[in-house]
């Protein structure tokens, strides 16, 4: 699925799924079970994976349709201080009973959601994480799951479509009650869109999806993109390598694969296997294929990183994801656009939080669009 065109491409981009507030706590250790610790600084900031990512987008120049639902409720209260603070406006899609207050979008439209007053639901307030951040940056995370779970199917009926380059959704959000919504969505964008690029950056809960959201996902033909431990709990396999492999056989697509200082592996399908899930037995394999062992000859590469001072690496994949996305779409092929997101990744670990200010970003941007001068 590599292309080397060079020059930038065209159509919406699409992000679905969570903007939630994070509570970053920095502690010296994680407490044991019956321990109790104390925090040492902590810091209310916008978080969600796929704010996270567009964030970054929009940083870095490419207009992104974030399509994100708030809730109501004292964390959506905090969220939309920050986005005003910001100058950001998100969909709100009316979200029946837990409600909005606006129907924008980040990008260049709007989501008509004129049916959502007819559908009578529950409240939900916004989703938050607290996340615990250790002296060597690593992260541990505890989600107090909101509205980003409850997705609805209306909530989607002015939603792009057509003319969509690329679309890409989180795992988080695909494993909670509303997943079939953001799937059939999806679906909708391959149908109508049939060239777009879909990403699904699976998440922590890689192992959690059921199997049929799983046939789903593979029916989408979609690019993963996840980390190291995720792609080994998903396979089971011992190493990244086969690991690796293994996945890109199973979705015949690329697969990026985050792996901390070592950098990312790119994973691509061997060209026979390309495109070829058409379906998933309840282990997930295509076509009753094997799930262990990988495929002789599926190229890999390896695209290093740089090595940083880690202050905290939350945000650090879906800044990665970001940074890759806004390449891809610039015209560069997934192995140098892992490449230029390794360095965007970099400086978000770099930093407490999942996002910085333009100013870091500033340099990034220019080298982004260097090429098309």
């Amino acid at each position: 699925m590599q292309s080397n065109n060079s020059q930038p491409r065209t159509g919406a981009v699409v992000a679905v799924g969570a903007l939630m507030m994070d509570l970053l706590c920095q502690v010296d250790e994680l407490p044991q079970a019956g321990q109790g610790v104390v925090v040492t600084s902590s810091e209310m900031t916008l978080g969600g994976c796929a704010f996270n990512s567009a964030e970054v987008l929009r940083q870095l120049g490419i207009s992104c349709e974030l399509l994100a639902p708030t809730g109501r409720g004292m964390f959506a209260h905090m969220a939309k201080e920050q986005l005003d603070a910001r100058g950001l406006a998100l969909w709100s899609p009316g979200e029946g009973d837990e409600g909005g207050e606006g129907n924008l979008a980040v990008g260049e439209g709007a989501v008509d959601t004129s049916q959502a007053a007819t559908h009578a639901e529950p409240v939900y307030d916004c989703g938050a994480c607290i996340c615990f951040v250790t002296p060597d940056g690593q992260r541990t995370m505890v989600t107090l799951p909101g509205v980003e779970r409850h997705f609805q199917p209306h909530w989607f009926d002015g939603a792009p479509t057509k003319e969509v380059a690329l679309a890409f959704c989180s795992g988080y959000e695909v494993d909670g009650a509303g997943g079939h919504a953001i799937l059939d969505y999806l679906a909708r964008i391959r149908h109508d869109s049939p060239e777009a690029v879909i990403i699904y950056a699976a998440g922590p809960r890689i192992a959690s999806v059921s199997d049929d959201k799983l046939q789903k996902i593979l029916e989408l033909r979609a690019v993963w993109h996840i980390n190291d431990q995720e792609a080994l709990e998903f396979t089971g396999e011992e190493t990244l390598e086969t690991a690796g492999q293994q996945i890109a056989q199973l979705t015949g697509s690329t697969v990026i694969v985050t792996a901390g200082a070592a950098g990312a592996y790119v994973f691509e399908p061997r060209a026979d296997e390309e495109g070829a899930p058409d379906g998933a037995d309840a282990f997930g394999a295509p076509n009753g294929a094997a799930t262990s062992g990988a495929p002789a000859g599926a190229p890999s590469t390896h695209v290093p990183t740089t090595p940083v001072e880690v202050v905290d690496t939350v945000g650090a994949g879906d800044a990665h994801l970001g940074a890759t996305i806004a390449a891809y779409m610039q015209g560069m092929n997934w192995v140098d656009a892992t490449a230029f997101a390794n360095k965007i990744s970099a400086v978000i670990c770099q930093n407490v939080g999942a996002t910085v200010d333009e100013a870091q970003l500033a340099i990034f941007r220019q080298m982004l669009y260097a090429n098309q001068q």
